[in-house]
C-alpha cells in the first residue's frame, strides 16, 4: 500500500523549536540533547525512530511520513551510514519525491546529521532520514 505501517515510524521527540542534531555514534544520535538508539527521521520539529537496518531498506514506503510533513519539505536528506552509498538509492524514489517537491540529496550519516541541523536552523524546510554507522 502507500500508506507507512504504523510500526515502521514513532514519535519520539515534539519540540516547538527546531531539531538540531548534536552527536552521532556507532548506536545512536543525539537530538535536542536526548539519546536515541535507533536509526532517526527528523523534521523540522520532530524526532521519529526510523525502522530501516540498510540503505536497501529504504524505499518510498519506509520514507512515507515525509508526504505527510506540512509544509512539504524542500530537502529530504538521507544519511547511508559511515560510507556515503549514493547508488544504493532507488531512482523510483528520488523520482517519487521529486515529483512531489523535495529534492533528496544522500550523504554519510555524519554529513546528512550536520548538513540537517545547519539548514534547519537557518529556518529551510528540511528532513533527515538516518542510518547507523553499519
Amino acid at each position: 500500500g502507500t500508506g507507512t505501517k504504523a510500526d515502521d515510524v514513532e514519535l519520539l521527540d515534539f519540540d516547538a523549536g527546531r531539531a538540531n542534531i548534536s552527536g552521532y555514534g556507532p548506536q545512536g544520535f543525539v537530538v535536542n540533547d536526548v539519546y536515541y538508539e535507533t536509526p532517526v527521521l527528523c523534521s523540522t520539529a520532530n524526532t521519529f525512530a526510523w525502522h530501516v537496518k540498510s540503505v536497501e531498506d529504504i524505499t518510498i514506503e519506509s520514507l512515507a511520513l515525509v508526504e505527510l510533513l506540512r509544509p512539504t519539505p524542500d530537502l529530504l536528506l538521507i544519511g547511508t551510514g559511515l560510507k556515503l552509498k549514493h547508488r544504493a538509492i532507488k531512482q523510483e524514489v528520488v523520482d517519487h519525491f521529486l515529483e512531489r517537491g523535495t529534492v533528496i540529496e544522500v550523504l554519510d550519516t555524519a554529513s546528512a546529521a550536520s548538513t540537517f541541523s545547519i539548514l534547519n536552523q537557518e529556518g529551510r524546510i528540511v528532513c533527515a532520514a538516518l542510518l547507523l554507522r553499519n
